[in-house]
């Protein structure tokens, strides 16, 4: 779009680092400082998790903060209080981005930023994972559930329990390629537990075939950040376990018939690329206007 774009990196440890950036990062070949330029015409983006105590506090510069989840602020922030939160965050912002509806509307309800200060700029899985899974869409499925463990586990455990015959995959310990090569060959996936953000992993699991379960908490909780059908979205708790064994069992039986109810889903994931270039064109050209 022709802005001078770069990523600002605060202070990091040259001493164990030769740069700032990881190694699976560079192959974006971006440009970056070290020296954050507090002038008038330069705008900073910052991340949620950066909202006061990680970030440089400039004078000059206009700021943006980029809600890329709710929890993640709440747990780097929450020790502020809500009302100091929301009264330094509408005094030193001048814009808001959000990743999800969630978002938005925590912004709204939560924290009073008016609406015309929040723009909607989500993200989307690279073009090369979505052609790889389109390569392998005739892959053989297994009768078999994915979890994440870093997530819902205490949950998650309850239904393995309840249902020891199912087979049960753990997404731990794996590379970035196993990852998508175990969802290309499973027919379910769940999560359950915090959704911070729009997250990346329902999406990667849809994208490669698997039917998604999840809960209501969180971004799960909008349609316009997981649009699967409502009857697979449960409540995490006890009384909700026998109905969600149910709806894992009747996916891996019916799978076959039961995989285009998530079509919708995929659609979108696989238009996310263009909305994010489309709404990037129209944010930036608000904003600088104005």
């Amino acid at each position: 779009m022709d802005y001078d774009a770069q990523m600002f990196f605060p202070p990091y440890d040259t001493q164990k680092y030769s740069s700032p950036i990881c190694d699976e990062y560079l192959h974006y070949e971006n440009p970056y400082t070290l020296k954050a330029d507090d002038a008038p015409d330069n705008y900073f983006i910052f991340p949620e998790i950066m909202t006061i105590n990680k970030m440089p506090m400039l004078k000059h510069s206009k700021k943006i903060m980029w809600w890329l989840s709710v929890d993640n602020f709440l747990e780097q922030n929450g020790v502020f209080g809500k009302d100091l939160l929301s009264e330094f965050i509408n005094l030193y912002y001048d814009y808001h981005f959000v990743q999800s509806e969630y978002a938005r509307r925590y912004c709204i309800d939560e924290m009073g930023i008016p609406e015309e200060k929040i723009f909607y700029i989500s993200d989307y899985l690279n073009d090369s994972y979505i052609s790889k899974a389109k390569d392998n869409t005739e892959k053989q499925k297994k009768d078999q559930v994915l979890y994440n463990p870093k997530k819902g586990i205490e949950f998650t455990k309850l239904l393995m329990n309840y249902a020891p015959d199912i087979t049960w995959v753990s997404l731990i310990d794996m590379t970035y390629d196993e990852v998508r090569d175990t969802m290309q060959e499973s027919k379910v996936y769940i999560d359950f537990g915090n959704h911070p953000g729009m997250d990346r992993l329902p999406r990667e699991a849809a994208i490669n075939g698997c039917c998604i379960i999840t809960d209501r908490r969180g971004a799960a909780a909008f349609r316009e950040d997981v649009p699967i059908p409502d009857k697979y979205k449960f409540d995490d708790n006890e009384d909700s376990v026998p109905a969600i064994i149910d709806a894992v069992r009747f996916l891996l039986q019916n799978y076959d018939s039961s995989k285009s109810g998530f079509n919708d889903y995929r659609v979108w994931i696989n238009g996310a690329r263009d909305r994010f270039y489309s709404d990037t064109e129209k944010v930036f050209g608000t904003i600088i206007q104005k």
